[in-house]
C-alpha cells in the first residue's frame, strides 16, 4: 500500500463492503484505518463528509461540506485532501502556527488553541478519540510540564523530545531549570533544542544618543511581518550576550553539588558529563562568603567521579555565628579545547551555610539604628499630614496614605508623590497575560485612602490608613492597610497587609515606587546579582554584596521591556558622595533601579527611542509574577506565579547623609 502523507483515503472493505478510511499515520509511516458503516457505505461517506464539515474555518461549513462531495467517492482508491489536521504532523501544525502568527498555544494544561481543538474533533470522528490521544503522544515543541509528564506516566512507549523549548525572546526564559530537572529526572527524556540562537534585526546606523538602531518586523513599511518575534534568541544582533544564556550556561554546567553537610565536611557531587571522568576535566575552587563579603576560599582536591555518576570529597569550612553565609563552588575547564581555553568558568553552585535564624547583618544594623529621643512635630489638615524632626519633614496625603514629600538634612528626596506599584512594562513572555492585565486595568490602578489615624508617641509617630488600589471601571483590585512608623531620627518602617480579590488575574508585581533626586546614581546593595534575577530566572545570578551604577542595572532589550530587577535581596543602597536612602527588610525582596519609567518602556517600541525621566524610578517589590516562556511556551509555572490573597509586606526606609 503506497503511503499518502497527511491524506484521508475511501475504500471497501473486502471483508464485508463496509467502508475504510484510511489514514498515513505521522508516527511510523504505518496506515490508521477506520470501519465507518456496517455494510453500509452511504452511512459512511455521510458520517466523513460531516466531520470535513466541522472542520470549517470560515464558518462556511456546508461549503465545505460540499466542496468534500466532490472527492469522496465509492471508488476503491479515491483520496480526500486533509492535510496534517487529522494526519497529526505535529511538526507541520506548529509551522503553521509559526506562519500565522504564533496565535495558537498550549495552555498551562498543554491544551492547544481552539483550531487546533476543531482539527482534533474531526480526526475524533473519523479515527476516534483513542487514535487521536495516541498521535498526540510524543515529541513535539514547547510543551507544557503537565502534559510531558502526562506522557511519561501514562505512555512513554517513545522517547520523549523537546523540539523547541524555552523560547529566548526579551526578558527570558525562566524555566530552564524546571526543564532540565525533568530531563534528568526520567530516562525517557531525550533533552531539546532551545529557540533559539539569536536575535534577528536589521542594523540601520546609529541614533543621536549613540545606541544601534537596529529595525526588525514592521519597519521597512511592509505589511505581512512578525513584529519582534524574529528576535527571540540567546544574543542580541551583534552576538552580545543576554542575560538568558548567562542563565542557560549555568543550568547546564558539568557538574553539581548534590548535597553539602557543613558540620562533618561532606560534599557529594554528581558528573553530567558522558564520557569525561569529573577529574580529567574540571579544576574546582571555592570561597566562603558573609554577608557578601569574602572570608575565606581554596581549591578542591582532584574529585574522581565517572560520567553520570556521584562522587564523595571532603570541604571543611569555619562559618561564622553571624549573617548570611554562602558557600560558592565554581568549575574551571582542566584541559584548554579548541574553543575554550584552560581555566575558563563553566558554571557554579552556591549554596547556603548561614548558622540558624542569621540575618544579614548589612540589613539589621539598619533595622535596629536608633537615636535618643527627639520631639517630633505633627500637624494636620483635610488633605495632608505633615511630620517634622530636627533634620527632616515628611508630608503624606491623605487621599492616598503615601508620601508626597520626603525631606532630609535639607534635600528633598522624592521628585514626585510615592506610589503602590502592581503594573510592570509588559515583557515579550506577558504578551498573552498582559491582555488579561489590561483587561482588570492594572495599568491604571491607583492608590484611595478612606480613613486615617495618627497617633503620636514618645519615640516618634504611627500612621494607620485604610486603603485600596482601584481603577476606573472595575470594582476593587486590593484592600490595603498602610501603617507607617516614623521615629524622631527619621527612619520609617513600613507594614503594608494586602487583601486581593481573588477574580482578579495574578499580579504582575506588588510594591512601592519611589522617583528619586537622580543624584543618587549609585547603587549597593545585598541579594542575587550581578545580571538581573527574578524569581524563576537566577540559575546564574549569585548572593553577594553588589555595587553598580543606576545605568549598569538597566538590561537595554532591542524593545524595551520590564529588566534590572535583582531577587531575593535583604538590603539595597542608592547614593551619592554625599548622602543617600537604604532600604532594608528581615523578610527578602526585590528591587528595582532605573532611569526609565515602565510607562516609557512600554511605550516605546524599540530601545534607542527611549527617554530618561528626571528621577531615579526606585521600586522596591514583594514579588513579581515570574518570566517563564510563554512567548511560544507554556505559562508561567504556578510557584511562579504571584497569585496570593493575602499577604504582607514589611520594610525600612532610612534616608541619611554622610559623615
Amino acid at each position: 500500500m503506497a503511503e499518502h502523507d497527511g491524506e484521508v483515503r475511501v475504500a471497501h472493505d473486502a471483508r464485508g463492503g463496509d467502508v475504510v478510511v484510511l489514514l498515513d499515520g505521522e508516527d511510523l509511516g504505518a496506515h490508521d484505518t477506520r470501519v465507518f458503516g456496517n455494510g453500509d457505505e452511504a452511512d459512511g461517506h455521510n458520517r466523513l463528509l460531516d466531520a470535513l464539515a466541522k472542520r470549517s474555518h470560515d464558518g462556511d461549513g456546508e461549503q465545505n461540506r460540499r466542496d468534500g462531495e466532490h472527492h469522496v467517492h465509492d471508488a476503491h482508491d479515491d483520496r480526500v485532501p486533509f492535510p496534517t489536521l487529522v494526519a497529526g504532523d505535529r511538526a507541520q501544525n506548529d509551522a503553521e502556527r509559526q506562519r500565522d502568527g504564533h496565535g495558537r498555544q498550549a495552555d498551562d494544561e498543554g491544551n492547544l488553541g481552539a483550531d487546533e481543538h476543531a482539527a482534533e474533533d474531526v480526526a475524533a470522528e473519523v479515527i476516534g478519540p483513542e487514535q487521536v490521544a495516541k498521535r498526540r503522544r510524543g515529541s513535539r515543541m514547547y510543551p507544557a510540564f503537565s502534559e510531558i509528564q502526562e506522557y511519561l506516566d501514562k505512555d512513554g512507549s517513545k522517547p520523549f523530545l523537546l523540539v523547541e523549548y524555552c523560547h529566548s525572546m526579551g526578558n527570558g526564559p525562566g524555566d530552564f531549570e524546571d526543564y532540565f530537572q525533568m530531563i534528568q529526572d526520567n530516562d525517557k527524556m531525550c533533552g531539546g533544542f532551545v529557540w533559539e540562537w539569536c536575535d534577528h534585526a536589521i542594523a540601520h546606523g546609529t541614533a543621536e544618543n549613540g545606541k544601534t538602531i537596529y529595525a526588525y518586523g514592521g519597519d521597512h513599511g511592509e505589511e505581512i511581518h512578525d513584529g519582534n518575534f524574529c528576535m527571540d534568541g540567546l544574543v542580541y544582533p551583534d552576538r552580545t550576550v543576554h542575560t538568558g544564556l548567562l542563565e542557560y550556561k549555568n543550568v547546564y554546567r558539568p557538574a553539581r553539588v548534590i548535597s553539602y553537610d557543613k558540620e562533618s565536611g561532606e560534599l557529594v557531587l554528581h558528573n553530567y558529563m558522558d564520557f569525561d571522568n569529573l577529574k580529567d576535566y574540571v579544576k574546582i575552587s571555592y570561597e566562603l562568603t558573609q554577608d557578601g563579603l569574602l572570608i575565606g576560599k581554596g581549591k578542591l582536591d582532584e574529585v574522581s567521579v565517572v560520567p553520570h555518576s556521584e562522587g564523595k570529597t571532603n570541604l571543611q569550612v569555619n562559618v561564622p555565628e553571624n549573617g548570611k553565609c554562602y558557600l560558592k563552588l565554581t568549575y574551571h575547564l582542566k584541559k584548554e579545547m579548541p574553543l575554550l581555553e584552560e581555566d575558563y568558568i563553566l558554571g557554579f553552585d552556591e549554596i547556603e551555610v548561614s548558622q540558624k535564624d542569621a540575618k544579614c547583618q548589612l540589613a539589621e544594623k539598619w533595622v535596629e539604628k536608633t537615636v535618643t529621643d527627639s520631639e517630633l512635630q505633627v500637624s494636620e489638615d483635610d488633605t495632608q499630614i505633615h511630620i517634622k524632626g530636627r533634620e527632616f519633614a515628611y508630608t503624606i496625603d491623605r487621599r492616598t496614605a503615601l508620601f508626597t514629600e520626603m525631606k532630609f538634612a535639607g534635600r528633598e528626596y522624592l521628585n514626585h508623590p510615592m506610589e503602590l506599584n502592581i503594573w510592570r512594562a509588559p515583557t515579550d513572555n506577558d504578551m498573552y497575560i498582559k491582555s488579561e492585565w489590561k483587561k482588570a486595568h492594572y495599568d491604571k490602578a491607583y492608590t484611595r485612602a478612606y480613613t486615617t489615624e495618627v497617633v503620636q508617641g514618645k519615640h516618634g509617630v504611627k500612621i494607620t490608613s485604610h486603603a485600596s488600589v482601584v481603577a476606573e471601571t472595575v470594582q476593587k483590585i486590593l484592600d490595603v492597610t498602610i501603617t507607617w512608623k516614623i521615629e524622631a531620627a527619621g527612619k520609617i518602617d513600613a507594614d503594608i497587609a494586602v487583601t486581593k480579590d481573588d477574580e482578579f488575574p495574578d499580579l504582575p508585581r506588588f510594591g512601592v515606587r519611589m522617583f528619586l533626586d537622580k543624584k543618587l546614581s549609585a547603587a549597593r546593595y545585598f541579594g542575587m546579582g550581578p545580571q538581573e534575577s527574578y524569581c524563576d530566572k537566577h540559575q546564574a545570578a549569585s548572593h553577594g554584596l553588589y555595587q553598580a551604577n543606576v545605568d549598569d542595572l538597566h538590561e537595554d532589550y532591542i524593545r524595551p521591556q520590564e529588566n534590572g530587577s535583582h531577587y531575593d535581596c535583604e538590603y539595597v543602597e542608592l547614593n551619592n558622595s554625599r548622602y543617600g536612602i537604604v532600604v532594608s527588610a528581615e523578610n527578602a525582596f526585590s528591587f528595582n533601579a532605573s532611569y526609565y519609567t515602565q510607562e516609557e518602556l512600554e511605550e516605546k517600541t524599540h530601545n534607542y527611542e527611549l527617554t530618561e525621566s528626571d528621577s531615579v524610578v526606585f521600586c522596591v517589590d514583594y514579588a513579581l509574577n515570574g518570566i517563564g516562556s510563554n512567548s511560544c511556551g507554556p505559562v508561567v509555572l504556578e510557584q511562579y506565579r504571584f497569585d496570593d490573597v493575602l499577604f504582607r509586606f514589611q520594610f525600612t526606609l532610612i534616608p541619611y547623609i554622610k559623615g
